[in-house]
């Protein structure tokens, strides 16, 4: 019940001393960064396909090279928007599918 979900709680925010052994982090955490990190790295792969890809008018009558710099900024731009935005939507949702299989698993 509630002392099984508290112990595994207090691992991830257990205080450590100095010389003290590190507790492995909990197998959900592990589950969570990774879940996270392929979101992230999705949003950004997204980002800069969609900000590459993107056509600006204002650019059209400019120098090649110009234009060129212009459109590289904006996938730069987009893949940092790309990899906020899907990372922390995934962060969430990885976070609240985890937490209520954990509490599933608790009522058990």
């Amino acid at each position: 019940g509630t002392s099984a979900k508290r112990g595994r709680m207090d691992v991830a925010f257990k205080r450590v001393g100095p010389g003290e052994e590190v507790p492995p982090p909990p197998k959900e955490l592990a589950e969570w960064a990774g879940n996270t990190a392929g979101g992230t790295l999705g949003g950004m792969v997204y980002g800069a396909v969609r900000g590459y890809r993107a056509h600006d008018p204002r650019y059209a009558e400019v120098a090649a090279i110009v234009a060129k710099r212009h459109r590289w900024m904006r996938a730069t731009s987009e893949a940092t928007l790309g990899g906020l935005r899907l990372g922390s939507f995934v962060a969430v949702f990885s976070a609240v599918q985890l937490a209520s299989a954990s509490h599933r698993a608790d009522g058990a």
